[in-house]
């Protein structure tokens, strides 16, 4: 037990009186007494724990929440109860919400209503927060969450554009999505007259000194270029931040409460706008000789064609990219760095596109807190649903909206005849604690392929997408983007194209395959396409796709020629005409051209000019590609020199090696076989020149 628990332990607890019905409904209040100090148990459902601060941990791994009254502590903590007004609002997949200025967009004239059980606050001129139960397809194209059996109801923090983030570094997020950073955000211009961040909240009752868990999750809109930043405030302790992916994650921390009513709050400022606020955490790195792999905790959002930093990875890796990059999955991304082969290693460090864009927003969902034991569920009263309130009891101010009167009353409060008859308190109830069944629409998932250079690529991009359940898409209903439209608005079907110049272009067939063909000699990974497909309800959903076109890899051989000691051998050229390497482009020159490969404390160099010991020196001339060794007169008669490694380079920065060896040991004589072409020929000879003698003879 830390001290920070002890101290809570220690704390005097209070004790509230047992309920007594006799005819009449009446609780009272015993007066607070010194209980006998006990230490808060921690939770036992598993998961690995990272310290944010004392009494407050992350927690990764650890089993599902119990998302269902009683056991979940926050009332409507999925947003299932909707607002009041939706029928009349004109929009009634959602309702604006706020206090504080918050502006009704898109011409609604209902008042904004406040979220049942949930406070709202903060925003301004330029806030458009609004809950929703409608998963996708709406005007601000929210990613659909996972179907883990939460509501469709959601609370869209909707704002504008922030003028600065301080510190203007990067945002420096755990593995598991947090900062304690104190970050300061300024809000823009558009935001009017208030400062303050959009922002929902909400009074728990716990146990002090008691252990808890508590989940939530998070998603934004589909469109978004990168990762934002909101913040949680729990009582009793420092705000922290978490990031807003641009997809879907969930979130767990495990607290230990400060008091008997803990202040739950969750903050949103709006969009970041590019200046280096978009990031990535790096969890894994890999290289060959040709790519660098990074992995990432979560999907890093980024495209072929944006500017591509990476920092603090290790200052081989870290770099400033404008060249070609690919995306082979959501959560890696590879790009070009010669010779830095190294196996799979765990990482740290972050990857961020400096250039403009702008930053997800947040979209709330399934916020629970569970009691980490039976201890720490605070004391209840039942109420029994037969129950007959006497006239002359009075209702305590502290019951306030019987939609979240649950099955027990807390014993802190105090009940009077006028809560509600049993006959409007039981629907409540029911609807809190009754699994509502899956209305979300369709979903689109990112596709992906790859393929060598001058060659088309085709894809299925409906077989990882999700209709509305019970329905089914309508291929033909597929519609491919050009760059001047967004989904839902796309017209290009399976009768046209959408051609990118000095790229490629993309067809989509009525069975729902796209085909990707390149312009000749293309590499690279270019812009995503977006599309977009209907399903039989009439929804639609959106995703993009992505091909990525590799270029051959070059390819060297070795060579091994007979040097005599004193003297100097050229080998073949390894770039050009009849070389030993080949491949495309392959460059010459100072800046990439043919160098030896040497490796001094572990540090790869390459060079033009090698002096081996007791052996001699190679050059290597980096226009021609012609290497020479020139031996010492001591070099050792019969046997290999050393032999050196060759590296060659392509227009693309792929390379190839190899090796050449001189050696000063020529092959033995071999033995005389009667059928040698230097004997025969030496025969021959000496039979002629006979023949000729005896001729001679003869005439004289």
């Amino acid at each position: 037990m830390d001290a920070f628990t002890g101290r809570i332990a220690n704390r005097k607890s209070q004790y509230l009186s047992r309920i007594f019905l006799a005819g009449v409904f009446s609780i009272g209040i015993l007066a607070a007494g010194n209980s006998s100090t006990k230490a808060a148990a921690p939770c036992t459902s598993g998961g690995t724990k990272t310290l944010l601060v004392s009494g407050l941990e992350a927690v990764t791994g650890g089993s599902a929440l119990d998302r269902t009254s009683p056991a979940n502590l926050v009332a409507n903590g999925d947003f299932t109860i909707e607002p009041a007004g939706l029928a009349s609002s004109g929009y009634p997949d959602r309702h604006y919400w706020g206090t504080g200025g918050l502006t009704v967009k898109n011409s609604v004239t209902a008042t904004n209503q406040a979220i049942p059980s949930w406070t709202p606050t903060g925003g301004s001129a330029s806030t458009y927060a609004f809950w929703t139960k409608s998963l996708t397809g709406n005007s601000n194209n929210l990613v659909a969450p996972p179907n883990a059996g939460e509501s469709p109801g959601r609370v869209y923090f909707g704002n504008g554009i922030t003028s600065s983030i301080s510190p203007s570094s990067v945002k420096l997020f755990n593995s598991e999505g947090f900062s304690t950073t104190a970050y300061t955000i300024t809000p823009g211009g558009s935001y009017g007259s208030g400062s303050t961040p959009p922002s929902i909240d909400q009074d728990v009752r716990l146990v002090a000194g008691e252990n808890y868990r508590m989940y939530f999750h998070q998603s934004t809109e589909s469109f978004l270029d990168y990762s934002g930043i909101a913040a949680l405030d729990i009582s009793g302790y420092q705000r922290i931040f978490f990031e807003v992916t641009t997809g879907n994650k969930g979130y767990m921390v495990e607290f230990t409460a400060v008091s008997s009513v803990t202040n739950i709050k969750f903050l949103s400022w709006g969009h970041l706008l590019g200046g280096g606020s978009s990031f990535s955490n790096v969890t894994n790195r890999s290289a060959t000789s040709t790519y660098v792999t990074l992995t990432f905790s979560s999907p890093h959002g980024r495209s072929a064609g944006n500017t591509l930093a990476v920092a603090d990875v290790g200052s081989r890796y870290n770099t400033t990219l404008t060249s070609v990059f690919d995306v082979p999955t959501p959560t890696t991304l590879r790009y070009i760095l010669a010779g830095a082969t190294e196996s799979s290693t765990a990482s740290t460090g972050y990857v961020y596109k400096p250039e403009g864009g702008l930053s997800a927003e947040l979209v709330l969902d399934d916020v629970i807190i569970n009691a980490c034991s039976a201890s720490g569920i605070p004391s209840t009263t039942t109420v029994a649903p037969t129950t007959t309130v006497a006239p002359t009891t009075t209702v305590a101010t502290t019951v306030a909206t019987t939609t979240t009167v649950a099955p027990t009353v807390a014993t802190t409060t105090t009940v009077a005849p006028t809560v509600a008859t049993t006959t409007t308190v039981a629907p409540k109830v029911a609807t809190m604690t009754t699994v509502v069944s899956d209305t979300s629409g369709p979903s689109a998932t990112p596709d992906f392929t790859s393929g060598p250079m001058n060659k088309s690529q085709t894809k299925k991009i409906l077989s990882n997408d999700t209709p509305t359940i019970g329905a089914t898409f309508t291929t033909t209903t597929v519609r491919l983007c050009t760059a001047s439209q967004k989904p839902n608005a796309c017209t290009v079907s399976s009768t046209g194209s959408v051609i990118v110049k000095n790229v490629g272009t993309y067809k989509i067939d009525s069975s729902g395959v796209i085909t990707f063909t390149p312009v000749k000699d293309y590499v690279g990974t270019p812009t995503p396409l977006k599309y977009q497909v209907k399903d039989s309800t009439g929804q639609w959903a959106n995703s993009e796709y992505t091909p990525t076109i590799e270029p051959p890899l070059p390819k060297a051989t070795p060579q091994r020629l007979f040097v005599s000691p004193g003297d100097s051998v050229k080998f073949t050229n390894v770039i050009g005409s009849k070389a030993l390497g080949s491949g495309t482009g392959l460059q010459t020159g100072t800046t990439a051209g043919p160098c030896f490969v040497t490796v001094v404390d572990s540090v790869s160099s390459c060079v033009t000019t090698v002096a081996v010991d007791g052996e001699g020196t190679w050059k290597i001339n980096q226009k021609t590609g012609v290497a020479t060794f020139s031996a010492l007169s001591t070099l050792a008669a019969g046997k290999d020199a050393s032999p050196i490694r060759y590296r060659i380079t392509d227009k693309w920065g792929q390379t190839a090696e190899s090796i050449l060896t001189p050696y000063t040991k020529r092959s033995p004589s071999l033995p005389f076989t009667g059928s040698q072409p230097g004997v025969i020929f030496l025969f021959a000879l000496a039979l002629l020149s006979s023949g000729w003698v005896l001729r001679r003879h003869a005439y004289e």
